[in-house]
């Protein structure tokens, strides 16, 4: 039967049921494999997102309403007697960031479902491509909610299928809400009670022709929106006829992404790959809502019955944490958006907005419910991003627009100091490092608001002096000082050599080991004797797994696996140290903890990493969002902030780049890091004696760029060449060795160092079995004795268990004590068995 005949049958013109085959290609950052059932996926656009499980169930969302859940398919083959479910047939995903494949296969047809969500359009697609020798009915079957996000309500919802469109149409009284679902081509449909929804399953059926289906697909469509039900059947009718041009469109932005945003290319494409992910990840959070305008959300994942979709509604403080990452690959028009988002939801105290309900607009949300503005970190992270932001951007016009909002939220920030310290207090401010568990025992404040409130004030100092406000740049100053003086003399435990959690009511240290501290090492607020000893219980197995750091030790009473503030692995929080690490020279540790959270992107919900992981075993807990918005965030920023050092002022036209090459990478090209107008390629190089930089300073030229690359221990400096010509540089010792060296970029620039190499320790890189306990080596500090010209290596690993760590330049060995050494540049390490599940060990490398 022909297209035509089989649409004559119908009753409806061609042009009315045909969406025509175009291309689907694959992304050069496609991840295509095996299905695996329970998995997490979605397309996602501005204003809509379509959800589901890899075997292709599915509940959409046109923000801020939820429209339907259980979205499934069957089939029913021709000579069959009895349908087949087509989560049961479902073999293989294919997951882009413009649109998610999912493959059903049966002896006698293949169906590729192509589940695709258009940029700005409030609706989402499935298109069926089918590939069957005999005639195959298609039956969805799904239940409808038509309901706003939590906690919004509506009442009085009903359906009704249209005819005319082909399409169940769904609205309640006041006909201000609105959604169709349907298909085109669809030659039945169940009955629908009058003025009510169905308990059951609401279907439609398709009759599929073989013959059509080689030249067309069969799209399931979803539109509608806060718009009488008239505007939704418009939408849905304009989206199906738009369907190749809204698909070219999401594939062009995608593109557009990868080409001008920040990205990599290394000896690794898994986490080259990966930091292409979080930047999808990161704009697939930037979503636009009818009533509300346009923000960033804090994640996506399943709701199931409930209203809730992941966290996918607006975040403060996700949004100034994640804003680190956006600045860092140089979105910064959206990321001015974001800001200006939550600048307009500022309380009158000067408090910024924690969160905000996608059905804020509904509700009266920040008067009647109490989250709008209860986190304490939120006010001091507006601070600090707005000053990044600027650093980034050079878009000072911005600070001078804001710098109403910017003084009120720093004089909120000095309001909530219930002691005259400058330290922001939780007991007036509120929540900040946890919200939940024993932590929160009579906390007055903890080391992560102490960190950000005194970040803040060194921000609030950078945004004053760009906004022309002398006076208030130098009292920031002052505070800054004192606050970060309070920080080092309260918090810090010189005996237990431990940067405390917090302070506690009434006095007294609640000395936790957590890896919160990594904000204050972050930003470099505490001397170098108090890093090195967090940096070693960072590193170490109380704190790190396979997957990442736990918040809290292992060792502690109070740790459980799977509590959300008392064990459980954050991504966000193992970016955190990593960064910490680099910013504090221990690259190994900070490599280690970096891939760790890069290669999660693979290992749950495909492309995505999740919100959080046991501590004890490498599972995303069943309560975790899949695609939460800050985990991704810490792939960009622990690279680029961590990694690469990379820390530019557009204003005073200076970059700073402090690269931590790591030794399994002989190469490294940097694309795109962006400042102001201009933007920098990079490429490393390195070879035993030499490390050459290629650099690439588009709109740049004139800048500053002050270089200080990452030397591994025992190495030394022979020259240096900038374009051929020799030029001035020191070393430095800080944890590592740096060569710092300044240059004026001319456009295209090349320096070249000349070395004696040291001890090149290759750095461990085993993705964590999913399910499985820690197994990995630590490698807790790598330290330089340059007396006894020797490297120590601070190790632990499982009892019982051996490892290799490989050495570059083995010549320069002459032995090795605390293990076994080959001439080949291995070092055996043995941990002998023991009663604890991680044992220590120091091994000492002397050179030649």
């Amino acid at each position: 039967m022909t297209s035509l005949v089989f649409a004559a049958l119908m009753g409806l013109s061609q042009a009315a049921v045909t969406v025509d085959k175009f291309p689907i290609p694959d992304s050069p950052i496609q991840i295509s494999q095996p299905v695996r059932r329970g998995k997490y996926i979605e397309s996602a656009g501005r204003r809509a997102v379509l959800m589901g499980r890899e075997e292709g169930v599915f509940e959409c969302w046109i923000y801020p309403l939820k429209v339907v859940r259980d979205l499934n398919l069957t089939f029913t083959l021709e000579g069959y007697s009895y349908p087949l479910r087509a989560a049961d047939l479902a073999e293989w995903v294919a997951v882009r960031p413009e649109s998610t494949t999912i493959t059903f296969a049966h002896p006698a047809f293949t169906v590729r479902a192509h589940v695709f969500t258009p940029l700005d359009r409030p609706g989402s697609m499935i298109l069926l491509d089918v590939d069957s020798a005999r005639k195959l009915t298609v039956t969805a079957s799904f239940l409808i909610d038509l309901i706003p996000m939590w906690p919004g309500g509506l009442g009085g919802q009903y359906s009704y299928w249209d005819e005319k469109v082909k399409g169940f149409v769904l609205t309640e009284s006041t006909r201000r809400h609105a959604a169709v679902i349907g298909c085109p081509a669809a030659t039945g449909y169940s009955s629908q009670p009058a003025h009510n929804l169905p308990d059951a399953a609401t279907q439609f059926r398709i009759d599929i022709d073989p013959a059509y289906a080689e030249r067309h697909f069969v799209p399931i469509a979803l539109a509608g929106g806060i718009m009488a039900p008239a505007a939704a059947v418009d939408e849905y009718r304009r989206m199906l006829d738009q369907a190749a041009a809204l698909y070219a469109e999401k594939v062009r932005h995608f593109e557009g992404l990868r080409a001008r945003l920040a990205a990599i290319e290394s000896p690794d494409p898994a986490l080259d790959r990966a930091l292409e992910w979080a930047k999808a990840a990161l704009d697939t959070g930037f979503v636009c809502n009818p009533q509300l305008g346009c923000g960033q959300v804090a994640g996506l994942g399943l709701s199931g019955t409930s209203a809730r979709p992941g966290f996918g509604w607006f975040f403060g403080g996700d949004t100034y944490i994640n804003s680190f990452a956006v600045a860092s690959t140089g979105e910064f028009e959206v990321l001015r958006r974001q800001l200006e988002f939550l600048r307009a939801r500022q309380r009158a105290d000067g408090k910024m907005m924690h969160e905000l309900s996608q059905a804020g607009a509904m509700i009266p949300w920040f008067t009647d419910y109490p989250y709008g503005y209860y986190h304490a970190d939120t006010t001091p992270l507006y601070l600090i991003a707005a000053e990044n932001y600027l650093r980034h951007s050079g878009d000072a016009a911005f600070v001078r627009e804001s710098w109403e909002s910017l003084e009120k939220a720093w004089r909120y920030c000095l309001s909530a100091d219930a002691d005259g310290d400058r330290i922001m207090d939780n007991s007036k401010a509120g929540l900040a490092a946890v919200e939940t568990g024993k932590l929160l025992d009579r906390i007055a404040t903890d080391v992560y608001l102490a960190a950000v409130s005194t970040e803040a004030h060194r921000a609030m100092g950078g945004l004053a002096a760009a906004a022309g406000r002398g006076a208030e740049a130098e009292e920031a100053r002052a505070a800054f000082a004192s606050a970060r003086d309070s920080l080092n003399r309260k918090f810090w435990d010189p005996e237990k050599r431990l940067l405390s959690f917090a302070l506690g009511q009434g006095g007294g240290r609640n000395d936790e080991i957590t890896a919160w501290p990594a904000v204050a090492l972050l930003f470099r607020l505490v001397p170098p004797e108090t890093a090195a000893a967090m940096l070693d219980r960072f590193a170490g197995a109380a704190l790190s797994t396979d997957w990442g750091v736990r918040m809290l030790a292992s060792t502690s009473v109070l740790y459980d696996a799977v509590s959300y503030n008392n064990g459980a692995v954050w991504p966000f929080l193992n970016g955190f140290a990593s960064w910490a690490e680099y910013r504090n020279h221990r690259p190994a540790a900070a490599f280690m903890h970096w891939s760790q959270g890069a290669l999660l992107t693979y290992a749950h919900a495909l492309g995505f990493v999740p919100e959080l992981l046991s501590g004890d075993y490498h599972l995303a807990l069943d309560t975790a969002v899949p695609h939460q918005l800050f985990s991704s965030s810490a792939v960009v920023t622990a690279l680029v902030k961590g990694m690469l050092g990379f820390y530019p002022s557009a204003a005073d036209r200076v970059i700073e780049l402090e690269p931590h090459l790591p030794v399994r990478w002989s190469r490294l090209k940097v694309r795109n890091l962006r400042v102001g107008s201009g933007s920098l390629d990079l490429a490393v190089r390195r070879e035993a004696e030499t490390m050459v930089f290629e650099i690439d300073s588009s709109g740049l030229e004139g800048f500053l760029l002050k270089l200080s690359p990452g030397l591994e221990p025992g190495a030394a400096v022979k020259d240096v060449k900038a374009n051929g010509k020799p030029l001035r540089w020191t070393m430095r010792e800080a944890g590592d060795l740096h060569c710092d060296l300044e240059l004026r970029l001319t456009g295209k620039d090349e320096v070249r160092i000349g070395l004696v190499p040291g001890v090149r320790i290759v750095e461990p890189l085993e993705p964590a079995a999913v399910g499985e306990r820690a197994r990995q080596l630590r490698i807790v500090r790598v330290a330089w004795d340059a007396a006894s010209k020797s490297c120590r290596l601070d190790l632990e690993g499982r009892s019982g268990a051996s490892y290799v760590i490989e050495v570059l330049s083995p010549e320069r060995v002459a032995s090795v004590e605390g293990a076994r050494w080959s001439a080949d540049g291995r070092i055996d390490v043995n941990f002998p068995p023991s009663g604890e599940r991680y044992a220590a060990r120091t091994v000492r490398v002397l050179l030649r």
